[in-house]
Formats: structure tokens, sequence, C-alpha cells
């Protein structure tokens, strides 16, 4: 990619809505296990914690905006997350984050 394609890449306003969604650690582990299997039928599983707070957080907040955004698609009745329509377009960059994590401080999120 040329130097010039880099620098409109990230001036795209997409990239703000992405980075914008991926502030939140939980949102960042479903996408994530996502990049290796094209479903989860456990969140407490992913996100390695089973607390009713927790769990109830991802079902008011986490799962309701990935799916909005077309990331997710997240089936309340039976709880499974698949990738929805537009999982290809964040996938580059949660598996540029999962890539290069021995490169970030130990402090980032």
């Amino acid at each position: 990619m040329a130097n010039g394609s880099h620098s409109r890449l990230l001036s795209e306003p997409d990239i703000d809505r992405q980075l914008k969604l991926l502030h939140k650690r939980e949102r960042r582990l479903i996408l994530q296990a996502l990049l290796h299997r094209e479903g989860v039928t456990d969140v407490s599983a992913v996100v390695e914690d089973d607390r009713t707070e927790t769990l109830l957080t991802y079902e008011h907040s986490h799962l309701p905006e990935l799916a909005s955004a077309g990331y997710i698609q997240w089936h309340r009745e039976t709880g499974e997350v698949s990738r929805g329509p537009r999982f290809d377009d964040v996938a580059p960059l949660i598996e540029l984050l999962e890539e290069n994590a021995a490169e970030l401080p130990v402090e980032w999120p």
C-alpha cells in the first residue's frame, strides 16, 4: 500500500467508529473470539466471567452495540453470537491488535 493510502485509511470516518466501539475490552474479546470461530454460544466463557452483573452488562450494552454496528449477530433467545454482515470491516483491526499485542504497553487496555 502506498504511503498516501495509509494516510487516507487513517483519516476515514469509519476507523473512528470502529475505535470507539473497540475501546471496551469486552467488545474486543467477543470480536477476537469470532476471528477464530464462526459463533459463540456462551459469552461468559469468552470473557471468563459468569457473574450476573457482568452478563447483564453484555446483554444491555456490549452485545447490542456490536449488533447495531453490524459486527455481530446476536440471538437474544439462545444467547448465540455469530459474525455479522460487517464483521469483515472490523476483523483487520482486531487481527492487527492481536498480532501486535506484544508491542503494546502492558497497561494498555
